[in-house]
């Protein structure tokens, strides 16, 4: 017997007024409250740097419901890390909730690291639940950029000869 997942009653729940819809202005404004440096790529996503990697804002879904905060880190690796990568991400897992962390290799046949979370607004947020949620995201994803240098350091960067 298979479950479909529509069949399961959805409460009729209403966050703590007042009650917003999520924007990319909406994000915008709370990253300078945050003072946040940021900004929009080309594909309209917000974007934040940070050294060492970059955190994406995105409202997904068909109406925008989806709040989902991605991280990408700068940092490559050979696809032959990837099992120990694979091992370090399952015990980021078992020790924290979130961001979820995973691998991809890109176009350039290199392994990335992505970590995410994401929130359903449909029935929308109050705004300093919002900022709140935010806030806490970007930190574990510093947290978790961190702890990933600590469990594998990044390869010393080799220094260019003097010219004489």
């Amino acid at each position: 017997m298979s479950i479909d997942p529509s069949s399961i009653p959805r409460p009729n729940f209403v966050p703590a007024s007042p009650v917003i819809k999520p924007t990319q202005e909406l994000i915008k404004q709370v990253l300078t409250e945050l003072q946040i440096n940021h900004f929009v790529d080309e594909e309209g996503d917000i974007g934040a740097p940070w050294e060492g990697f970059r955190v994406y804002f995105m409202l997904k879904g068909e109406q925008s419901e989806i709040y989902t905060v991605r991280m990408f880190l700068d940092r490559e690796l050979e696809v032959t890390d990837k099992p120990r990568l694979l091992e370090l991400l399952d015990d980021w897992h078992r020790q924290y909730f979130w961001p979820k962390a995973y691998t991809h290799v890109d176009d350039n046949g290199r392994l990335r690291i992505i970590a995410e979370t994401q929130l359903d607004l449909e029935p929308g947020i109050n705004r300093e639940l919002f900022v709140f949620t935010t806030r806490a995201w970007i930190s574990t994803c510093i947290t978790f950029s961190n702890w990933l240098n600590e469990q594998l350091p990044p390869a010393p960067e080799t220094e260019a000869p003097a010219e004489d």
